[in-house]
């Protein structure tokens, strides 16, 4: 008998669009929701992070059915310790087989790294503080949860985290071209593309061009022109409490001297 599993539509569209494998659901969600025929309340779906072995388990499937890479366990590992990387679930409660079972509609990864200036306008008042950035690392809904909210829940969720951090002055990605999906998620949620990566992915052996896509949170701006950039790059000589100290000590240093040049110039006179 022949096998038709190669005439269906690819599953995720972070594959390359003749990509004929991703065909095959692996996480148990499927399975849960194919037995309940539950019919989602978007009302009832609430986030948090991972918290157990169990839920890390079944993101680890669904990073399969998602995307391309194959991510090491220890992303994984820094996922659910808080670590490095963080995560956002989005979660629904469901009865299946007479108990409580909690599914995974969705996830959401990023880390925090430090601000660069070549897409942030700068402020002065930014030689003052540690300017941070989100950049999301993966970001994914399962299909039969689409057109629900969730992909728009886990963004929201995450602006409400960077809100929370007043050092936070964007959140940012990458996304494949060809990934019409994630791209219409990301700008209906006020994502804005700001560049053109050449040939920034490799996958399955063929290279990809990407789009980088800010959102600007509180109070970030995007540049105004090149100024910004220069100022990003003497941003990044050195942290800024440390150029103040440097001046805080010249300063202390010039006082002394002109001290000691005054009391000298006194006792000569006399």
């Amino acid at each position: 008998m022949e096998n038709n599993t190669h005439n269906i539509q690819r599953l995720s569209h972070s594959f390359p669009p003749d990509y004929q494998d991703n065909c095959k659901y692996l996480a148990n969600v499927h399975n849960i929701l194919a037995n309940t025929k539950l019919n989602i309340d978007k009302n009832k779906i609430y986030y948090r992070p991972i918290k157990n072995t169990v839920e890390l388990k079944e993101v680890k499937l669904l990073h399969k059915e998602w995307f391309p890479p194959d991510y090491p366990d220890v992303f994984f590992s820094e996922v659910l310790n808080h670590r490095s990387y963080r995560s956002i679930l989005a979660l629904y409660d469901v009865s299946y087989k007479n108990k409580k079972t909690t599914i995974i509609l969705g996830c959401l990864t990023y880390e925090l790294k430090e601000l660069e200036f070549d897409y942030v306008r700068y402020s002065i008042t930014d030689w003052f503080q540690d300017r941070i950035s989100i950049y999301i690392l993966t970001f994914g809904v399962i299909n039969e949860a689409r057109s629900k909210g969730v992909g728009r829940g886990l963004i929201h969720h995450l602006i409400e985290i960077a809100n929370q951090n007043s050092n936070v002055g964007c959140i940012y990605l990458d996304v494949v071209v060809y990934n019409d999906q994630g791209i219409n998620c990301y700008e209906k949620n006020g994502f804005r593309c700001v560049e053109r990566k050449k040939n920034y992915y490799d996958i399955f052996g063929k290279e990809y061009d990407a789009f980088l896509y800010y959102l600007y949170v509180n109070g970030g701006k995007p540049p105004l022109h090149l100024k910004e950039k220069i100022f990003g790059c003497l941003r990044r000589l050195g942290p800024s409490k440390r150029v103040l100290q440097n001046c805080r000590k010249r300063q202390n240093y010039q006082t002394v001297t002109n001290s000691e040049k005054q009391q000298d110039k006194d006792e000569t006179s006399t």
